[in-house]
Parts: C-alpha cells; structure tokens; sequence
C-alpha cells in the first residue's frame, strides 16, 4: 500500500498521492498529476493494483532504453480503432508503451520516406506516448521533458538507422 506523499504512476500519469481517504466503507487515493496541471485522480484502493505502480526506478529506465532495439513493433490494422491503442496504454506496462512509440516512429519514418502524410491517429498516439513517457523519464531523471522527449527521439532515430531504413 502507498503512503501519503509518494510519487507514483497512475496510468501513464506522473502523479503523487495527495492523501488516503476513507468514504463510507471504501478507502480511496486522492491522486494530483505532477505531468497534467489541475488533473486529480480518486482512486479505490482496492482497486488500484492495476493501474497504480511504484514509479520504476533510474536504472529499469535505462534498461528500457537499452533494450528498445530489441523490441518487436506492433503489427497496427489498417484503421485501428480507439480501443486499439488504449489496450495498449491500458496494459500499464513500460515496455509495450516503449514498443508502441517504436512502432509509431518507424511508420512515421517510412511514410516520409514514401511521400506521402503520416496518419494522423498514429501521429496523435505518437506525440501523446512521447510527451507521457518524457514525462516518467523527466521525474526518474531528474531533467526536463524537453530533454527527455530529445533523448527517446535520439534512440528512436539510432534504432531506425541502424535497421537499414
């Protein structure tokens, strides 16, 4: 259980517990985003263990990054739908959200390099997922999401190159 104060992340939202509350016979999160100003979140505690998690440390980060080459793209339909993309998200897992901008860039990349316009729910999805995860990385970090979002973007690029693209 979280304590009052921690920095944790809920969804794909930097956030820090604000206070635990007891209502009636549930006891909730309050939760006030440190990434969204004027965002807050009440979250059951007994219902947290899904989309509330300690915020991963300094070096799983980096083991991220690492191992972002290595990680197999999705396969995105043709016209996915919302609920596609928020499966994803959903999962609260690192690891398929990094996959997911891996996969986003790479169709980005691939369509400029066609000629023609990149999709624009892909292009949407793209910068939401990097502002989201620069946001962690910022927080974890301890520098800027400018710097951060830089730095996703930097491997992103290697990765691309380096994959004979």
């Amino acid at each position: 259980m979280f304590r009052s104060g921690d920095i944790v992340l809920y969804r794909l939202d930097v956030s820090q517990i604000k206070q635990i509350k007891q209502e009636k016979d549930r006891t909730f999160y309050l939760l006030y985003s440190l990434g969204s100003e004027y965002c807050e979140f009440k979250v059951p505690c007994d219902n947290a263990g899904g989309h509330l998690q300690s915020l991963p440390s300094k070096q799983t980060l980096e083991h991220y990054l690492d191992e972002m080459a290595d990680l197999v793209c999705f396969e995105i339909p043709r016209n996915p739908g919302f609920q596609y993309y928020q499966n994803i998200l959903n999962s609260v897992d690192l690891r398929d959200w990094c996959a997911l901008l891996k996969t986003l860039y790479r169709n980005r990349c691939n369509a400029l390099e066609n000629g023609k316009r990149f999709n624009q729910k892909q292009s949407q999805y793209y910068e939401y997922v990097l502002e989201k995860l620069a946001t962690i990385y910022s927080f974890v970090r301890h520098q800027t999401i400018d710097s951060c979002k830089a730095l996703l973007e930097q491997t992103l690029e290697q990765i691309y190159v380096a994959n004979g693209a």
